[in-house]
């Protein structure tokens, strides 16, 4: 039903059924692909794959599971042998991937979800460096940047960076719609005096389309690929 019509008449579907479960107290059984509409319709799931049960339980941890079959995205990128970097190299960046809020390890991450990159790096200077600051920057396939933090931003300078380890940013909930996006990445020091590493398409993320404004229906990702937190009011001028 949901897949033909225009949104008005989408609406109506998704309010019919919200209204048969929660206000009638029946069981809708909904079968679909569509994760806004299953995000903002279900409170419990199964996944099925070829007439299996993969999982059932609470939606999020289906859609979790659901994300994590049928993409051909790395979940883990070994960025130790990528040869065109920039710096000195007293620091490297060695590995990325993303968690999400559990420790679980993401192929994909739906819009609005919180979730972690976890940057690990090695030191081969043998020393320790201070106010180090590593750099995540999400790109579109096209080299458009869409934002770019790092823990300088947050007023977290790293000290005494030594040996290995991970440098760790989390999101908590990611504003980017459905899409495959590049991923920069970099490690400075001393307030981007000293260049350690730069990496240009080190990685990518994929994005699949989520209930992120929480109405049922997905965001025009072909057109506005970042989301923002927000509300609307109409303040009426007195007569």
């Amino acid at each position: 039903v949901l897949a033909v019509g225009d949104s008005e008449f989408q609406k109506k579907c998704l309010g019919k059924m919200e209204e048969v479960s929660a206000k009638e107290g029946r069981t809708v059984l909904f079968v679909s692909h569509a994760l806004p509409a299953v995000q903002a319709l279900c409170t419990s799931g199964i996944l099925l794959d070829s007439g299996r049960i993969i999982c059932n339980g609470v939606i999020a941890k289906v859609i979790a599971e659901y994300l994590q079959m049928g993409t051909d995205a790395a979940a883990f990128y070994d960025l130790s042998k990528i040869r065109a970097r920039q710096g000195t190299g007293e620091i490297q960046l060695k590995s990325f991937h993303a968690e999400d809020s559990s420790g679980r390890v993401l192929n994909a991450i739906y819009s609005g979800q919180a979730c972690s990159f976890f940057l690990g790096y090695c030191v081969y200077d043998g020393g320790a460096h201070n106010q180090v600051a590593a750099t995540v920057s999400i790109c579109t396939q096209t080299g458009v940047r869409l934002f770019h933090h790092n823990n300088y931003m947050t007023g977290c300078s790293f000290d005494l960076v030594q040996g290995s380890g991970q440098f760790r940013f989390t999101i908590p909930r990611l504003p980017l719609s459905a899409g495959r996006y590049v991923v920069d990445l970099s490690i400075v020091g001393h307030r981007g005096r000293e260049v350690f590493d730069i990496l240009q398409a080190a990685a990518s993320i994929t994005v699949e389309d989520s209930d992120f404004y929480g109405y049922g229906f997905p965001y025009p990702h072909s057109q506005f690929p970042v989301m923002v937190d927000g509300y609307w009011e109409n303040r009426k001028n007195p007569k």
